[in-house]
């Protein structure tokens, strides 16, 4: 009897010590997507100067916009909404997903209708399009979330001195100001063993300064709510749009 006790003893441990050697020891894997904002090339700071092609300097006290319906690598990471506000939020994804590289990124820059209309109270507290987390980027119900903003001061005397007394605002949003956004083939480095974060460039002399329309700070230096199709809101998106590149 007792050699039968210790016979189901030994296959018990057996059996427990074989549960032990299944537990799943795979390595986690994360991705993630940073925005880079630079200025002629070199990588910006808030509330630094910066200086234009024609000789007017820039401090930028906000830069931020809203992507929706994000998909990497064909669902291989997706996420609903993210805001990226420079120094406070620079990932526009950080999941637990295994993406070494980033072949197809779509998303559209701003808030689709079905999102743009919705109550921004009943998002998550983590997500990003609830109300308490976008930094006072919504103008209410109607027209929704503010899709881009850029902010801060100008120094447009060229005198040699420091004096960023001149502000510009450039609020755009609305559903007819949706913009698709696609690239390939996305420059994606090794973190670390578990980690790789794809890179995309903001470049804001290019905001200024576009390939086929200048802003000009002196005189178009405030988009607010109204004015949305406005020539001034169509330069500040366009040349954003271009702006944003991989």
């Amino acid at each position: 009897m007792k050699s039968i006790i210790t016979s189901f003893i030994f296959v018990g441990l057996i059996l427990l010590s074989s549960c032990k050697e299944r537990v799943d020891t795979t390595p986690n894997h994360y991705f993630q997507i940073k925005v880079v904002p630079l200025f002629n090339g070199e990588e910006m700071e808030l509330n630094t100067g910066y200086t234009g092609v024609d000789n007017v300097g820039y401090k930028f006290e906000r830069i931020a916009f809203f992507a929706t319906n994000l998909n990497a690598n064909n669902n291989g990471a997706t996420k609903e909404g993210a805001l990226f506000n420079f120094e406070k939020n620079d990932y526009l994804y950080k999941g637990k997903n295994l993406v070494n590289d980033l072949l197809e990124l779509q998303f559209f820059l701003g808030v689709n209708y079905h999102l743009n209309h919705q109550d921004p109270t009943v998002f998550g507290n983590d997500e990003d399009l609830n109300i308490a987390n976008v930094d006072g980027l919504h103008w209410g119900w109607d027209p929704g979330y503010i899709f881009i903003a850029v902010e801060g001061k100008a120094d447009t005397l060229m005198d040699g001195q420091e004096n960023y007394d001149h502000s510009f605002v450039y609020h755009v949003g609305k559903d007819v100001n949706l913009r698709s956004m696609s690239f390939t083939n996305v420059t994606t480095k090794e973190i670390n063993d578990s980690t790789h974060c794809a890179y995309l460039y903001l470049e804001m002399h290019d905001f200024f300064y576009g390939s086929t329309d200048t802003i000009h700070v002196n005189s178009e230096h405030s988009i607010h709510e109204g004015g949305q199709m406005d020539v001034l809101a169509q330069k500040a998106l366009n040349n954003f749009e271009k702006s944003l590149t991989k």
